[in-house]
């Protein structure tokens, strides 16, 4: 629980999270069955995430990045998800399994992934409808059987404009986020708040995040601009992953009117004013092979001597106002 001036108060509450699992369709992919699995968003704790389908049977031959013929018409179905669902963005991941070495597999993920977008947009997709990542070996969806076939294969992510992870994908915002109000402490029953609208006072609330570089996030608190800001956590973020803040709490902002101060900080691993002192292993928890923010305690908090403006440094401050 922290307190701010004006007799303001923002109250920690703790709930609970669960995960589900990332399907994966083998075969040839039809285009009715792809969507249906994208439908089954993942959720973070009322934080809307992405639709996931790991696709393995997009083949490509041996030691290339040239698709076979069936391959080909696999990335055609995929083609017509995007078209059919132009309000989304979608991203193209690569992967591979844990032959070869570590650098090769990633350079060969890379261009398979490319060729993937290549095909999309020879198929009449925009470039701006897709982005592209890859991975290598680096997230095996079976761990315990590293040259497993299924190993190899393109996750096809469909993110909505409601997500916190939508900007970042895009390309439009290095850090990006969502205020989800939730009635009745009900994260389930949570929305997307418009910070341009005051929140009534009481109301219960927490924050989505997302990021486009791997890297840390600090989230801060002032109840006005002379106050300094007080750190309501740390968290691991990889690229990709959404975090819930709190973590497993909800947010509530009680007292007369007033406006609330929130400062969202996020060092990138590049940032070269982290220096040694704040190197912290690298810790994350791979939940159904998706990236996900981990809880961090460091102190001081993660990249504390890096300050907005500087490079690696996103930052990003919200106003909350409650009447």
């Amino acid at each position: 629980m922290i307190r701010a001036s004006h007799s303001t108060m923002i109250c920690l509450f703790v709930g609970a999270s669960a995960f589900a699992d990332t399907p994966i369709l083998t075969g040839t992919p039809r285009l009715e069955a792809v969507e249906l699995v994208l439908d089954r968003t993942i959720d973070r704790d009322g934080c809307i995430g992405e639709g996931v389908v790991d696709l393995p049977d997009i083949q490509f031959k041996f030691g290339s990045s040239s698709l076979t013929p069936d391959a080909a018409t696999s990335v055609n179905v995929i083609a017509q998800v995007i078209r059919r669902n132009s309000f989304d963005h979608f991203v193209i991941e690569g992967h591979t399994d844990a032959k070869g070495t570590t650098g090769y597999n990633l350079g060969l993920s890379k261009r398979r992934a490319e060729e993937v977008g290549a095909q999309l947009r020879a198929s009449g997709v925009p470039q701006v409808a897709f982005s592209l990542r890859w991975f290598g070996e680096d997230r095996l969806r079976y761990p315990d059987m590293p040259e497993h076939p299924h190993n190899r294969r393109v996750t096809l992510v469909r993110i909505g404009p409601n997500s916190a992870m939508y900007d970042s994908a895009f390309g439009s915002s290095d850090l990006s986020y969502r205020i989800m109000a939730a009635p009745g402490n009900d994260p389930a029953q949570a929305y997307s708040h418009d910070q341009a609208q005051p929140m009534s006072s009481g109301t219960w609330f927490f924050l989505c995040v997302a990021a486009r570089q791997n890297g840390y996030l600090s989230i801060e608190h002032r109840s006005n601009v002379g106050a300094n800001f007080e750190s309501l956590g740390a968290w691991r973020l990889p690229a990709g992953a959404l975090a819930r803040a709190p973590e497993i709490g909800t947010l509530q902002v009680t007292g007369p009117s007033d406006i609330e101060h929130l400062r969202l900080r996020h060092v990138a691993d590049t940032a070269e004013c982290r220096g040694s002192s704040h190197t912290v292993p690298e810790n994350i928890t791979m939940v159904d092979t998706r990236p996900q923010a981990t809880a961090v305690a460091v102190s001081p908090g993660p990249g504390a001597a890096c300050q907005c403006g500087t490079p690696g440094v996103a930052c990003t401050d919200l106003r909350i106002v409650h009447q």
